[in-house]
């Protein structure tokens, strides 16, 4: 366990924690053999999505990725919203809408969550970086300290 290997394991973890596959564990510890992260570390910080925060968490990336993209939420420009009602009349119409909500919703997605989970990943890098170090600085200020105090 070193600065290096758990900043990058924080990297991968987080990096992967947006994947809205339910993969996304075992990609995180594929991609941490390549950047010789800290493989349990990496696999703790992908549950930054779990069940509790998928929906607003995807829904935040499908956001971001359709404000990028230029996509607008439908064709209409209205917000996307699902007929519920339709099930109980139409359920093969349901479906048809269902699915053709889903093609027009997954580009965005994708991309959002490329795009949040690269940012997200970064800044945990160097957070991470930055803690250890400031850590390591206060310890050895510490450690100066009690020789000074020692001597004296």
């Amino acid at each position: 366990m070193n600065r290096r290997s758990v900043s990058a394991g924080i990297f991968a973890g987080i990096l992967c924690a947006f994947i809205p596959l339910p993969i996304q564990i075992f990609v995180a510890i594929f991609l941490c053999f390549f950047i010789h992260g800290n493989l349990p570390i990496s696999v703790a910080s992908t549950w930054v999505s779990n069940p509790f925060t998928y929906i607003p968490l995807y829904y935040f990336c499908y956001e971001v990725g359709a404000w990028i993209v230029g996509v607008p939420v439908n064709t209409q420009g209205q917000p996307i919203s699902v007929d519920f009602n339709i099930i109980l009349t139409d359920f093969d119409g349901f479906l048809k809408q269902l699915a053709e909500l889903g093609w027009k919703a997954i580009g965005p997605l994708f991309f959002g969550c490329a795009l949040v989970g690269l940012v997200s990943a970064t800044l945990g890098f160097v957070a991470i970086r930055l803690l250890w170090r400031m850590h390591i600085y206060r310890s050895w200020n510490h450690r100066r300290e009690r020789r000074l105090k020692k001597r004296s």
